[in-house]
């Protein structure tokens, strides 16, 4: 019950705003830590209200304030509502401030949970920070954050592959660590610099908003200051400084060793921080992103509004009962731009999560978990819903600070009463529901629509012809380049070919010469021949006679020399022994002195000579006794073996040629005509041909890497791609493939020519499904693939590619037209086909 002079609380704290669309007061309630904003009207009116004015003169004084006529109802009505949000002195209220704010507050999805009050720690740390509020540190960090992303965009590869190192479970601990580390200088930056501007921060503490944590520092005086700026930087400073902290920590990975812990905690940081500031400061999150937004439009509970201005525009539109909600014309623009982002991206989200999460637990057949999940997301959706349409619940629920109440009479001084129309169409809305209706159920059985199924496509050429060697080499020249047109046949390439060459020439000459000496085989001996041959055994003949009679002379004259030789031994032997006779008597008479001496020397010397003379005779026999006649013999066995010869070729010539021996040389020629054909192929094999006709097309900087290189038998030298005809590879999911058939029409457009249209018709349908892969990449069935995982089906068709435009590998988009359908059966054929398979199983 409302008193007849009721008092405005006195612990209020009020600022005054000067915004674009007016002045407006800001009303904060330190019991609650609620927000308010009030207009000058309304402002005048809750100022008068000191529990002694009743509010009848409160009325008259607004009324000559402004100039207007104030209702009583409109009055009555904004004092009640001051009484709602406990802005009125009350019992209620009395005791709402014996009992302070409660360290929990919030509902379900939007809980948030006081920890500490860091009001005292931040006045003691203001003085140590003063750095970080001045200009120098603003340059300092700005030039930093700009190096730091210029690091991270120049260096994304490594990044990624380093933190794919750090990425397992078992860094889940510290990579929680870091991330709360780093959120909490965060929300400290937010709290400090709201106190370094003025303001007060009694509350840090933890949060749940749709289940998930996060940290949260209250900077709600911040609405306090009049000026736009600092509650700009108020919400501004804690992406700012995670962001200088991001900068810092790229640096920081990028100059230290990989195998460092701080390199690990400073890839930690990059990562988290940089994904985590995008999102904080996208302005369709309820993060600082938004909050930004909302003080820099100056439209508090923007959201709530903007969902509720969309949603009065579809009662509108639908012809739904409405609730009249008045927007200030400076605001409907924006509000309309904000809420239709918001709302389908919200919706989409839901629906995502919706289809790619409850189909992974329907396949994993967890229907249980799946419903909890979907009553989670419907909850999220009632409450986008009621939005929408004015049946919002308590605004804490969602975070909102400022407390208003759209819909709510305001207590300004009414202008000219405008005529109110009455709904007159009201009583045939269900009429035109039933009639459009009914024309839509009419509609979706009478007309056709073309049923058409899309689906990604790579493009191939008709043929694709590889150009390998036929021989090992060494490549001596290329004769093409990327782009030329080639023929059958063309020279592609040409292989070193001195050495096949100079083989074939000496296997050529020495076949020629065995086929020569074949034909003197087969045509026998001539008669010059045969008597040249029998004049050489008549020389020889001849020749052994001469060479006989040589040695029997020789013979004759060693044994005369013999018989002279042994006569003479026998004369020196007698005249030996006549010496030595001589000898022993002059040594007689000398013994008794009756010779000389002289005469005993003369015989002494008379016996040496007549022993040397014996000697040499003896000698000179065994000389005659070792000659054997050497020389005569070897000449005699000489001339004995050439006529032997002589004589075998006579007989050979008399005889003729032998079969065995043509047939062994014409199997000599045979084996020499083998490794001429060999040799020519293979000097044939150094020229390599284009098997085809079409464009070369391998990449020039590989063909001009080519020469010089030593190839093996069968190394791909070029790629030639006939591109007059093409096929494309389009992937049709099995679930659609059933109205596919040959010849059907098939329209497709490519990434590289988005605004050309390719046409053609299926003509093949794969004979197997494979696995869900790109367009034209085949994956090999193994015993561990899902039976549930998604297959795709290749539909082939043909291009005609007359301007060349489509090349190999390029990707689209293609339909395929299945023909004419009605549009229930279109919508039975997609809904049908949107349901899992697997849902059937639950019953």
């Amino acid at each position: 019950m409302i008193s007849s002079a009721p008092k405005l609380r006195s612990d209020l704290v009020i600022r005054r705003q000067e915004t674009a669309g007016g002045t407006v007061f800001v009303v904060k309630d330190p019991v609650s830590g609620n927000f308010f904003r009030f207009r000058e009207a309304e402002h005048f009116i809750a100022q008068q209200l000191d529990g002694e004015t009743p509010l009848d003169v409160i009325r008259q004084k607004a009324e000559e304030e402004f100039g207007a006529t104030l209702p009583p109802e409109t009055l009555r009505a904004f004092v009640k509502n001051l009484a709602k949000t406990h802005l009125l002195e009350t019992e209620e209220t009395s005791s709402r401030k014996r009992g302070g704010q409660k360290r929990i507050r919030g509902s379900v999805l939007y809980l948030r949970f006081k920890v500490l009050d860091p009001s005292r720690l931040l006045d003691r740390l203001i003085p140590r920070l003063r750095f970080f509020f001045t200009p120098h540190f603003l340059v300092l960090s700005t030039a930093l954050i700009l190096l730091g992303a210029a690091t991270v965009i120049t260096n994304s590869r490594e990044l990624i592959q380093d933190l794919s190192q750090i990425y397992r479970i078992s860094s889940i601990p510290l990579f929680m660590a870091i991330i709360f580390f780093v959120v909490s200088l965060h929300e400290f930056a937010h709290g400090l610099t709201c106190k370094y501007f003025g303001g007060e921060v009694h509350e840090m503490g933890f949060l749940l908003m749709y289940f998930q944590p996060a940290l949260y520092c209250n900077v709600s005086d911040a609405w306090l200051f009049p000026e736009k700026s600092k509650r700009l930087w108020v919400g501004f400073a804690g992406p700012y400084f995670e962001l200088f902290l991001w900068a810092l920590a790229a640096l920081a990975w990028r100059v230290t060793d990989s195998e460092t812990w701080i390199n690990s905690l400073a890839l930690i940081v990059t990562t988290t921080s940089g994904v985590k500031t995008l999102l904080n400061l996208n302005p369709f999150l309820k993060y600082d992103g938004y909050y930004m937004l909302s003080d820099y439009l100056e439209i508090p509970n923007l959201r709530r509004k903007a969902y509720r201005y969309v949603g009065t525009l579809m009662e509108r539109v639908l012809f739904l009962p409405r609730t009249p909600v008045e927007f200030p014309q400076r605001e409907r623009s924006t509000l309309l731009t904000y809420g239709l982002i918001a709302a389908v991206s919200s919706f989409t989200l839901i629906g995502y999560i919706l289809v790619t999460a409850g189909g992974y637990l329907i396949e994993n057949r967890q229907p249980t978990v799946f419903l909890l999940s979907s009553g989670f997301l419907g909850l999220k959706v009632r409450r986008r819903y009621r939005k929408l349409f004015g049946k919002a619940a308590d605004p804490e629920d969602d975070g909102e600070d400022f407390k208003t109440s759209d819909g709510a009479e305001s207590p300004e001084p009414d202008k000219p009463a405008k005529s109110k129309r009455k709904k007159s169409g009201a009583w045939h809305r269900p009429a035109i529901w039933t009639a459009l209706a009914v024309a839509a159920l009419v509609i979706s059985f009478l007309v056709h629509l073309q049923l058409r199924i899309t689906g990604a496509f790579n493009v191939l050429p008709i043929e694709n012809a590889d150009v390998r060697t036929a021989v090992d080499g060494i490549i001596a020249r290329i004769y093409v380049d990327e782009g030329d047109k080639v023929k059958a046949g063309d020279l592609i390439a040409r292989l070193l070919d001195d050495a096949p060459r100079a083989e074939l020439l000496k296997v050529e000459s020495d076949l020629a010469a065995k086929r020569a000496r074949l034909q003197m085989l087969v045509a026998g001996p001539r008669a010059e021949e045969i008597a040249l041959a029998t004049k050489a055994v008549e020389t020889g003949n001849s020749k052994l006679k001469q060479a006989r009679d040589l040695y029997e002379q020789a013979k004759r004259g060693r044994e005369e020399r013999l018989a002279l030789t042994e006569t003479t031994i026998k004369k020196a032997e007698e005249r030996l022994q006549f010496g030595l006779k001589n000898l022993e008597m002059f040594q007689t008479l000398i013994d008794e002195k009756l010779g000389s001496r002289m005469q005993l020397d003369e015989a002494a010397e008379q016996v040496a000579v007549r022993k040397r003379e014996l000697e040499e005779a003896r000698a000179q026999k065994l000389v005659l006794l070792a000659e054997d006649l050497a020389e005569a013999r070897t000449n005699v066995a000489v001339t004995e073996k050439e006529l032997k010869e002589a004589e075998s070729r006579l007989q050979l010539l008399l005889a003729g040629t032998r079969k065995e021996e043509i047939q062994a040389l014409e199997a000599d020629i045979k084996r020499s005509e083998a490794d001429q054909a060999f040799l020519r192929v293979q000097l044939a094999g150094t020229q390599i041909l284009s098997p085809a006709t079409g464009v070369v097309a391998t990449p020039s900087r590989e063909l001009k890497e080519l020469k010089g290189q030593l190839v093996k038998q069968g190394d791909l030298i070029a790629k030639v791609f006939d591109l007059k005809t093409v096929t494309a590879q389009i992937v049709i999911s099995e679930k659609e493939i059933a109205p596919i058939e040959v010849g059907q029409k098939v329209v497709l457009r490519t990434r590289a020519h988005p605004d050309q249209t390719f046409y053609g018709n299926v003509t093949s349908i794969a004979t197997s499904a494979q696995g869900s892969s790109s367009a034209g990449e085949k994956t090999a069935p193994s015993a561990s693939s899902s039976v549930s995982a998604n297959k795709t089906i290749i539909v082939t068709t043909e291009i005609d590619n007359s301007s060349l435009l489509l090349k190999p590998e390029m990707t689209g988009q293609a339909k395929i037209s299945c023909g004419p359908r009605r549009i229930v059966e279109l919508i039975t054929w997609r809904t049908a086909r949107a349901l899992k398979v697997d849902v059937w199983s639950w019953w």
